[in-house]
């Protein structure tokens, strides 16, 4: 699993969207971070997070 901060610009407005291959979870206008597995009908799913490079640290240090 790979885990980084998109270079998508802010994301806005609450919901579901689907960009091509990818889901957006999107709770409000935030930074997002995607998510690549290796695996799986979703491949790459992207989040929002009000801080991204703690969120992504969060996320590595889960996976180990």
């Amino acid at each position: 699993m790979t885990v980084f901060a998109d270079n998508i610009r802010k994301i806005m407005g609450w919901g579901v969207r689907i960009w091509g291959q990818r889901p957006a979870f999107v709770s409000m206008r935030k930074s997002a971070v995607e998510i690549e597995k290796k695996s799986g009908f979703f491949r790459r799913i992207i989040l929002t997070s009000q801080d991204p490079d703690r969120f992504i640290k969060k996320l590595k240090e889960e996976m180990v």
